[in-house]
């Protein structure tokens, strides 16, 4: 059977064809769509029969000139070309070039008894991130589905999943239109297409089983949690000096590759555990503030032209020494139209904190400051996370003051310190809600 990459990086896709032609075993030949310009890079030392093929080959360029608007929507462009071109078998399994197996891989686990399986990981209706084109798909694809009466799960999960060519002929031919004015996610528009219109033919969809997706707890909160781990979601980034994986080869190595599986779960297990305690304290916080009447409503912070509210915020925090704390915040502006040189440079307004002592004497001022999300230039409101570091915090009473700052310097509150929030660092285990 076929596997198929969309791919840009060489380097990383050699090393996912090693783990693929030795935990992947039914595999027998690759598919790799890249860029024109970096056909000659792609030269993998694998035993397996491998075809290239150009994004320009598949994309028509007079037809998309200019069309293209990200590469959420160049995503769906080139895989729904597949459906059409005669090197691609009638059944093959698409993959991203950074989803490695991380155990033996049958062709049953993606069918079984006539029937195809599909993973899903969230539900779009519940997607609430709008930082990158990633999120803009999620929120255009569920748009597009429940319009048209579909389902709204989500199924680009990072991992490998199984494509009959003839359904993806006719999802295609259904969401063309849409597809060119429309970042849509081409595995959920197809998974979900396909389960309404060839039930026959599919099993009940699964919970994804993906390792680091997503790759640090912090990034989004699970919706829905794998009860095992087969595929990682491979980030370079994480297997860097003081990351998670740090010492960890990234290559397959046939000899070791248990041994260093089971310590990436432990790993990445371990780090969940801390954050999923840290939002355990949260929602402690939260219920303690809501019933005491201490969260603050709104929060303004106005200079000049400038006018955001920062919504959601509680007065209380409890926390455990050495961790960090990720509050979720609503974030709005009300002041004059945002562009990109207020989110981004030299002059852009960021989000901070000071430390304060328990007299309210600042102690550590706002280093720590926080770009605020682009989607503010589309949408008025933006969720946002504030960071909370607490290392080197030892148990006892702190408290932050909130504040935002233009540039290095302008500070909207500045010395009034007029945000406080408490927090109540321990050293323990939450053992029952407030």
């Amino acid at each position: 059977m076929q596997i198929v990459y969309l791919s840009k990086r060489p380097d990383i896709l050699s090393e996912t064809i090693g783990y693929v032609e030795n935990l992947i075993r039914f595999i027998t030949k690759i598919v790799v769509v890249c860029p024109e310009n970096l056909l000659k890079k792609f030269k993998v030392q694998t035993s397996l029969k491998i075809m290239l093929f150009s994004d320009e080959t598949l994309l028509d360029r007079k037809k998309y000139a200019g069309k293209i608007r990200d590469h959420q929507m160049r995503n769906w462009l080139l895989r729904a070309s597949l459906a059409d071109h005669p090197a691609i078998d009638d059944e093959f399994i698409m993959a991203d070039d950074d989803s490695r197996p991380l155990c033996n891989i049958p062709l049953t686990y993606f069918k079984d008894g006539g029937k195809y399986s599909s993973f899903y990981f969230y539900g779009m209706e519940n997607w609430l991130k709008r930082e990158s084109a990633y999120d803009v798909g999620q929120h255009d694809t569920c748009e597009v589905l429940k319009k048209r009466g579909y389902g709204t799960l989500s199924f680009s999960s990072h991992m490998p999943q199984i494509i009959n060519k003839a359904f993806l002929r006719e999802a295609v031919k259904a969401f063309e239109k849409v597809g060119t004015e429309k970042s849509i996610d081409e595995w959920s528009i197809y998974f979900n297409f396909c389960l309404r219109e060839f039930p026959a033919y599919f099993r009940k969809p699964k919970i994804f089983n993906t390792l680091c997706w997503p790759a640090l707890p912090s990034d989004w909160s699970y919706s829905y949690r794998p009860d095992g781990f087969h595929f990682e979601n491979f980030y370079p980034a994480l297997y860097r000096k003081n990351m998670i994986f740090d010492g960890i080869p990234t290559e397959f190595d046939d000899i070791r590759h248990l041994e260093y599986t089971i310590e990436k779960i432990k790993r990445r297990m371990d780090l969940q555990s801390g954050y999923d305690q840290m939002k355990s304290l949260l929602d402690l916080s939260c219920d303690f503030s809501q019933t005491l009447d201490l969260f603050y409503d709104e929060i303004h912070f106005k200079r000049n032209n400038d006018h955001f509210v920062i919504k959601n915020l509680p007065r209380v925090i409890f926390a455990k020494a050495n961790s960090t704390v990720d509050v979720d915040i609503q974030l709005e502006t009300r002041g004059k139209p945002l562009d990109i040189n207020e989110l981004r440079g030299r002059k852009a307004v960021r989000l901070s904190f000071h430390w304060l002592d328990q007299q309210g004497i600042c102690f550590n001022f706002g280093w720590r400051r926080y770009l605020l999300p682009e989607f503010l230039m589309r949408n008025k409101q933006a969720e946002m996370v504030l960071r909370i570091p607490l290392r080197n915090r030892g148990p006892g009473f702190y408290m932050i003051a909130v504040d935002m700052v233009r540039g290095n310097s302008t500070w909207f509150d500045g010395e009034k310190f007029s945000f406080k929030v408490l927090l109540y660092i321990y050293d323990g285990h939450v053992k029952s809600k407030f």
